[in-house]
C-alpha cells in the first residue's frame, strides 16, 4: 500500500493505492483523510475525511471518537490535504498514535503527514513534510473498492456514522453488472 499527501502548494493531495491503483474518495477533502481496512475480510471499511482546518473543535472530537472505535489489529491510512493538521489537539493526536503514530504535536500549516500504521500496533510507516509519500507491505490483503456514491455539495467526503456512533462498514455498495 502506499498513501501520499501534499499541502496546498505541494500538489494538495491526499491519496491511497493498492497494487497501484488509486482508492477513490468522495468530496474535495481537506483536511485528515482515513482509509481503514479489516486485516480478516481483506476490505475496505472504511473511507473519511476530517475538516480540521474549517471546523477544528468538532472535526478533533469526531476524528478521535471514531479512531477509538476501530478495533486492534485494523490497518490504517492516514493522509493529510491542503491544511489542517497546525490545528489538532491532543485528543486526536493521542488517537493518531493509537494507529501507530510518532507525532507529538501539530505539524506546520499546509505540512504534509502520511501514515500507515495497525490500531493497538507500530507505524509501518509515517512521514511529514511539504510532500508526504509512504509505502508499506500490509499484514493482509486488501481488496481495491468500489468508488465511492457521490456526495452531496459541502460533504466534505464525510460518510455519516451508522446509528449509535463508531465505525461502520460505509464503503459505496457493491457494483452489479
Amino acid at each position: 500500500a502506499a498513501v501520499a499527501s501534499g499541502g496546498y502548494a505541494h500538489g494538495n493531495r491526499a491519496d491511497f493505492f493498492f497494487e497501484g491503483v488509486r482508492v477513490d474518495m468522495a468530496g474535495d477533502r481537506r483536511g485528515l483523510n482515513i482509509v481503514v481496512i479489516d486485516p480478516e475480510e481483506g476490505q475496505v471499511v472504511t473511507r473519511r475525511s476530517y475538516d480540521t482546518w474549517a471546523d477544528p473543535e468538532g472535526e478533533n472530537m469526531r476524528f478521535a471518537s471514531d479512531v477509538a472505535t476501530i478495533p486492534d489489529g485494523h490497518v490504517v491510512l492516514v493522509a493529510l490535504k491542503d491544511s489542517g493538521m497546525e490545528n489538532i489537539d491532543g485528543m486526536a493526536i493521542r488517537a493518531l498514535k493509537s494507529v501507530g503514530a510518532t507525532i507529538a504535536k501539530p505539524l506546520g500549516s499546509r505540512e504534509g503527514y502520511a501514515l500507515i500504521g495497525v490500531k493497538g500496533g507500530a507505524a509501518l510507516a509515517e512521514r511529514r513534510g511539504n510532500s508526504a509519500e509512504v509505502e508499506a507491505t500490509l499484514p493482509c490483503f486488501a481488496e481495491v473498492p468500489p468508488p465511492m456514491p457521490p456526495q452531496a455539495p459541502g460533504a466534505g467526503g464525510a460518510v455519516p456514522k451508522a446509528a449509535g456512533g463508531g465505525f461502520a462498514r460505509d464503503v459505496a455498495p457493491a457494483r452489479t453488472p
